[in-house]
C-alpha cells in the first residue's frame, strides 16, 4: 500500500506505526486518516473486482 496521499507530501502512517502508538492515541486523527485510506482502498479494490467479474460473465 502506498503510504503518500495523492497529490500532497501527506504521509499516511503503516500498520506498524499505529500498532506502535500508545493506547491514549486511540482513534485520533492520524489513525483515523490510516482507516479512512485503508478502506478507500478496498472499496476500490473491490469495484474494480466486481467490474472485472463482469466483464468475465458476459
Amino acid at each position: 500500500m502506498d503510504t503518500h496521499a495523492a497529490g500532497s507530501d501527506h504521509r499516511f502512517m503503516t500498520e506498524s506505526e499505529l500498532l506502535a502508538m500508545p493506547e491514549s492515541d486511540y482513534m485520533n486523527t492520524a489513525q483515523l486518516d490510516y482507516f479512512r485510506q485503508r478502506l478507500t482502498v478496498m472499496k476500490r479494490e473491490l469495484v474494480e473486482n466486481a467490474q472485472a467479474t463482469g466483464v468475465h460473465l458476459r
